[in-house]
């Protein structure tokens, strides 16, 4: 979120990666913006930025536990192949949501519909 002395979107984007996984915004290199999204229940906007960290270890990774469960990786190639990818009914909504699997824990929700959206306007 957001905080009032945050100068922009950039900077919340990039305080919060650095409260979440301590990555420094010195260390990520932006490559660009997404236009805003809206949460599912449309009370908020969400305005995702793209960086590039270089080669990790995610093994020597630290998190914050109260912001982050768990952190993993999935390449392109794994984000790409439509084998690993499916489409789940979204509760009681009319519509389908986008599911990537292929890592240790399925990613979904509004992390899915970014990612997918990226590799459309990257990829293609």
């Amino acid at each position: 979120m957001q905080d009032p002395t945050d100068h922009d979107l950039l900077h919340t984007a990039l305080r919060e990666t650095e409260e979440e996984i301590f990555v420094r915004s010195e260390e990520i290199r932006i490559l660009g913006q997404h236009p805003p999204l809206p949460n599912h229940l449309n009370t908020l906007e969400i305005t995702p930025f793209l960086g590039f960290l270089g080669d990790i270890d995610i093994t020597r990774m630290r998190y914050n536990p109260s912001e982050v469960a768990q952190l993993f990786t999935l390449t392109i190639a794994q984000l790409a192949d439509p084998s690993l990818k499916s489409w789940r009914q979204s509760g009681r909504a009319a519509y389908k949501i986008p599911v990537y699997s292929g890592g240790p824990q399925e990613v979904w929700g509004i992390t899915a519909f970014i990612i997918q959206s990226l590799l459309k306007n990257v990829l293609h």
